[in-house]
């Protein structure tokens, strides 16, 4: 096994030579239908090597089939997935190494120690780590589809779960279901009915894999394991889990009795201080962030109707009117401006708070004229959405509608909105040029802090308030017109605007500030009306910067 001479390119990526293997072992009682298994070792690591067999390697479907499952298994970095590490041929046709896992497949566990499963901590902990892998594949845009005992490995030390052979996953531009095992395949993928595979697909196999346990070791799961298992194996689709992190919120929901026994003066001093701490933390940015995700963690089964990738929920009948409430695991969900649900049409007009929040896998998503709002962190942290066209019917943004979208470039904004709210764009790394609309009146604070990359903003002639932090660590911002019709400027607007020479400052009296710059102010001027000169220099704050009339030369302060 010394002839490696042959090179696969992966996405235009060279993978480099193994020529070092040594003590390669058969293992026999893991040979699949297409591939050869063995146990090699390279540079002193123990690797599996998995090896097409050469009837099955001059054929186009298999050999694409088999760079597939490196291409995907790539993509994924969990604990709970087999680590790939390279891709490459050799005389006896194409070959992947992957992590070697020191132990047995739950079959094998089963034949070798039934008793294991019998104890209910093992059984949760096992469906656990497996919706914990499931979650990481599905968040890459990854569907297992071959999901069975003989592919959940468990490690030899303390039983960890390893899923392996990624042979049959897919992605939404790929998909096949041939040699898929049909005893644990879900029934859409038993039916062969491509377009209705997603991520519930394999909760389904993950449902199958405990119930057929249960069924060889004639055991019992506890009442909330059992409950999730069933709901996992629902025949139809959409009484499942809609994600993988819903299932593992409700295994964990009611585990912890133990905690049930504290005394009663222990409660009460504990009940004294969750009230102190909401009244405190109520209306700041950590719990509203916190109160969020919650939302988030409960949003996927909350719907009435799917269409074009997304989910839809009632929210006026009298209206008729409805709201985006999220989505399936497509990268480009297109919104539709009517939805039929039930014997109504109703027409779309907002998305709900955190409807996306999460979406890693969206890279554009079509947003059709009639929304009138976008709900708080309604795309937070969608770091793969590259652009968005906010529509004219659009009149409100929500907090963070968003936050940390790194891969966003530009947005077009709505000529409607009237606030840019908190923390919106904060952390778009990417993004360069934004033009705010005329009828926009506030800043909110933080709402571009972060956008490392933007040089070009133009603000409207009626803006009235930035707040504070609107422009923190906007790193590439050189200049910036600060238009008349502006009274009040937050603390640390321009903190750490480390590039930024000039501002021009159009009102004739000094706006109210504190603290707007830090590092930077020392390389700064700041350009003022000629009438305003004398009123800038003797204003707090202000009389500190240079000052210089916007046509004139500048004045020195001593």
């Amino acid at each position: 096994m010394n002839d490696c001479s042959g090179f696969i390119s992966t996405q235009n990526r060279r993978i480099a030579q193994c020529d070092n293997m040594e003590h390669v072992t058969p293992l026999t009682e893991r040979i699949g239908g297409t591939s050869l298994v063995y146990s090699v070792s390279v540079d002193g690591k123990q690797l599996f090597m998995k090896q097409l067999r050469p009837e099955y390697n001059r054929e186009l479907v298999y050999r694409s089939m088999f760079m597939k499952e490196y291409e995907l298994g790539c993509r994924i970095d969990n604990k709970h997935i087999i680590k790939y590490q390279t891709i490459d041929e050799n005389a006896n046709g194409l070959y992947l190494l992957a992590e070697y896992v020191k132990g047995c497949n739950i079959e094998e566990k089963i034949t070798q120690e039934p008793e294991f499963f019998r104890n209910p901590r093992n059984t949760q902990k096992l469906l656990a780590e497996i919706l914990d892998g499931l979650r990481a594949l599905h968040q890459a845009g990854v569907v297992h589809l071959d999901l069975k005992p003989e592919n959940v490995m468990l490690s030899q030390v303390n039983n960890e779960v390893k899923i392996i052979d990624l042979g049959f996953a897919f992605e939404s531009s790929y998909f096949n279901t041939a040699g898929a095992t049909q005893k644990f395949a879900a029934p859409e993928a038993q039916r062969g009915e491509i377009d209705e595979i997603d991520a519930r697909s394999d909760l389904y196999s993950a449902g199958k894999i405990m119930e057929y346990i249960c069924s060889k070791c004639n055991v019992s799961l506890n009442k909330n394991t059992q409950r999730v298992v069933d709901k996992c194996l629902q025949e139809d689709k959409s009484k499942r889990y809609a994600c993988a992190d819903d299932a593992i919120v409700d295994l964990r929901k009611n585990d912890k009795r133990r905690y049930r026994i504290l005394a009663g003066g222990l409660l009460l001093v504990l009940l004294f201080l969750v009230v102190f701490t909401v009244r405190v933390l109520n209306g700041t940015h950590w719990f509203k962030d916190f109160k969020a995700q919650v939302a988030w963690s409960l949003k996927q089964t909350d719907r009435d109707v799917e269409f074009t990738h997304v989910y839809y929920k009632i929210l006026s009948s009298e209206k008729q009117t409805c709201q985006v409430v999220g989505g399936s695991m497509h990268p480009n969900p297109m919104i539709v401006d009517r939805v039929t649900i039930g014997n109504s049409e109703y027409s779309v007009s907002a998305i709900k708070d955190s409807a996306f929040w999460n979406a890693t896998h969206i890279t554009s998503v079509y947003i059709p004229n009639g929304i009138e709002s976008i709900g708080i962190h309604a795309f937070r942290n969608c770091d793969r959405l590259s652009d968005i066209d906010l529509p004219p019917s659009l009149k409100r943004l929500g907090q963070g509608a968003f936050y940390r979208c790194l891969g966003l470039v530009s947005c077009q904004l709505s000529p409607s909105l009237t606030a840019i709210p908190a923390e919106c764009f904060a952390l778009d790394i990417n993004i360069r040029e934004v033009n705010i609309p005329d009828e926009v009146k506030v800043l909110g604070f933080d709402c571009f802090s972060g956008c490392e990359s933007l040089k070009s903003i133009t603000l409207p002639q009626g803006l009235e308030v930035i707040e504070r932090g609107v422009f923190y660590n906007c790193y590439a911002l050189e200049e910036i017109s600060i238009p008349a019709s502006v009274r009040d400027i937050g603390e640390y607007t321009f903190f750490h605007c480390r590039n930024l020479k000039h501002v021009y400052m159009h009102s004739t009296i000094p706006p109210t500030v504190s603290r707007i710059f830090a590092d930077n102010h020392k390389d700064l001027t700041i350009h003022v009306p000629e009438s305003s000169v004398e009123a800038y220099r003797s204003a707090q704050h202000w009389r500190e910067m240079n000052i210089m009339g916007i046509n004139g030369e500048p004045l020195v302060f001593h």
